[in-house]
């Protein structure tokens, strides 16, 4: 019986070690995951609290293999077998948990950065200097980076910014100044609302501007060769000079003869039957070829 009595005291003073080295000293209480113990190195508390029951589970364990030595068959047996498939289920658990954990953090630190990418642009809305333009900029490319492509750059300064496939998908594109801007490569502004946006000599090659809100936008000498501009509102959109060559303008809200009347040109562009037969009527020249555009 004595040297059972020290078996144990030598199991539980190696199991206070291993949970004292594991909490740093501390025991195991707290129970809430926080972004900020995840980013310093801590070790969360459902962490510790999953191997302290894992612990705990091979301590009983151990008791019961050690009390239960004599017996081959019978109760004390099946106590041992159900035990074992208890440390099983406990392990494969704490092992879910802890990627759950893992992934609650992740998401709530990417939340998190989001939140204040979208905090940073608001800053400096309505600053017109080139620090302001850059640091949209960048914020921009996080933000679709990380998948998010619905951003409010109401009023935002980004005068001759570069913006390489860039998505702002249904973003908020109010009073925006994006003069002399270049927005190429399969950039992205379906549905957006560009409500007094000034796209004056703006360069929006083959860009996607499907279903957008143009109203009282002005595109005077914009660049929107190939684009697709689909199902977008023209109400009081000034297109003066500006050039629509091979651009998709089917099924467009509130584009009349007199707005495309003004532009540099619309060959090959693509019109609703109505507007098409007005234009080869009044103004035919539209349809031809510039002489210094080049075919594809």
């Amino acid at each position: 019986m004595s040297g059972i009595i020290n078996k144990l005291q030598l199991i539980y003073n190696r199991i206070k070690k291993l949970l004292l080295y594991i909490t740093k000293g501390e025991w195991i209480t707290k129970t809430e995951i926080s972004v900020e113990n995840y980013i310093k190195g801590k070790i969360p508390g459902t962490v510790r609290i999953s191997i302290g029951i894992f612990i705990l589970a091979m301590i009983i364990i151990g008791l019961l293999t050690i009390l239960t030595k004599g017996y081959k068959r019978g109760f004390g047996q099946g106590i041992l077998i159900e035990s074992f498939g208890m440390l099983l289920d406990l392990f494969v658990i704490a092992i879910i948990v802890l990627w759950l954990n893992e992934w609650r953090d992740k998401k709530l630190k990417l939340e998190i950065e989001i939140k204040r990418y979208h905090e940073e642009i608001n800053d400096y809305r309505h600053w017109q200097s080139d620090e302001a333009k850059y640091r949209i900029m960048g914020n921009i490319r996080r933000l679709n980076k990380n998948g998010i492509s619905k951003i409010d750059l109401s009023f935002c300064y980004l005068k001759g910014v570069t913006l390489l496939n860039t998505q702002l998908m249904e973003s908020t594109l109010r009073h925006v100044n994006l003069q002399n801007a270049h927005l190429i490569l399969f950039s992205n502004l379906e549905r957006a609302n560009c409500l007094w946006a000034d796209l004056r000599r703006a360069s929006l090659f083959h860009v996607n501007i499907q279903g957008a809100n143009l109203m009282c936008a002005r595109f005077q000498e914009a660049d929107l060769t190939g684009s697709n501009l689909h199902g977008a509102n023209f109400r009081y959109a000034d297109l003066q000079g500006a050039n629509l060559s091979r651009a998709n303008l089917q099924g467009a809200i509130n584009l009349t003869v007199e707005q495309l009347s003004n532009v540099k040109t619309l060959y090959e562009a693509k019109l609703d039957s109505d507007l098409m037969e007005q234009i080869e009527e009044n103004y035919p020249h539209l349809l031809e070829q510039l002489e210094e555009e080049e075919p594809f």
